[in-house]
């Protein structure tokens, strides 16, 4: 695991490297921490008050504490669309501005000032890391179980599932192994595991066995189509169906391998054309009712 570990924080901190003044305070945070318990988060997405996102230099998700690298010139952190698709996985793992603590440092301070701002801001993770009684961080979690423990599931959770068996253990199933991604669940749910189609330009979206799953710009909505230009999708049957249980199968922006990210609960809205749409009528799914 300390090789996880090893590569996370390289392929992490690899991340600002173009970024000269941010990738020096960013590296010396870290050197100057010297701990391991703590897991630094690069380039972390933040859901403002007003439903946009910005990215965040460095975050410490086990005590809600972000760190801004101020570099003197405007700073964009609008999202572009590239961004958007690529690091989706990243995007439901956004935190809300108005629940974590922002420590500002200026890169256009002499060398003095900045490493009179970092001593500070180490000072300031050593004490909320002792005051909140963290739990170390391992790249060997199980994440169904710390699901199962706090008694639900959230899209803002930093919980993500290997396979499609792990993330059903937190609705109470003991799978030794499933392939498929849409089945009943129960009287009231369908479980949905789509894979992320991700739109290359002109035209051509990556897709899985002909289908198509693309989010909205506010993750608010699903579009569900096949390929085929002609394909006709069926009308809405009788009666009203089925809420979907939703987990997102999406690339792991720091190892680039697959896992389930939950997106929330979708529900049939209409068709237009040849695609279905889903629109998400809940963030969060209480597990207590499948694990008693």
């Amino acid at each position: 695991m300390m090789n996880a570990k090893r590569e996370y924080l390289v392929r992490t901190f690899s991340r600002t490297k173009r970024k000269d003044y941010e990738n020096y305070i960013l590296n010396r945070i870290w050197n100057r921490l010297n701990r391991l318990d703590l897991k630094p988060v690069t380039q972390q997405y933040v859901k403002r008050a007003d439903g946009k996102y910005a990215l965040l230099d460095l975050y410490f998700p086990q005590i809600h504490l972000g760190i801004e690298c101020d570099e003197g010139h405007h700073k964009s952190n609008a999202l572009n669309d590239e961004i958007r698709t690529l690091e989706i996985g990243k995007m439901f793992q956004a935190v809300k501005e108005n629940e974590i603590k922002i420590e500002r440092i200026d890169a256009t301070d002499s060398i003095e000032m900045i490493h009179t701002k970092i001593e500070e801001i180490v000072q300031l993770i050593n004490k909320l890391a002792s005051n909140s009684k963290i739990i170390p961080w391992s790249e060997d979690v199980d994440y169904a179980a710390l699901a199962v423990k706090k008694g639900t599931l959230s899209v803002y959770d930093e919980f993500t599932f290997r396979t499609i068996s792990e993330a059903m253990r937190c609705l109470g199933k003991n799978y030794d192994s499933l392939q498929k991604s849409y089945w009943k669940f129960n009287e009231r749910y369908m479980m949905w595991f789509p894979q992320l189609s991700i739109d290359i330009g002109q035209g051509n979206v990556s897709n899985t066995r002909g289908w198509i799953n693309l989010f909205n710009k506010n993750w608010t909505e699903i579009e569900e189509k096949r390929m085929e230009k002609d394909y006709i999708p069926l009308n809405l049957p009788e009666g009203k169906p089925r809420d979907r249980i939703t987990f997102m199968k999406v690339k792991d922006p720091i190892f680039k391998t697959n896992k389930y990210q939950f997106v929330g609960i979708f529900q049939w809205d209409h068709i237009e054309g040849n695609s279905v749409f889903y629109k998400r009528v809940a963030e969060e799914i209480d597990l207590t009712p499948y694990n008693k």
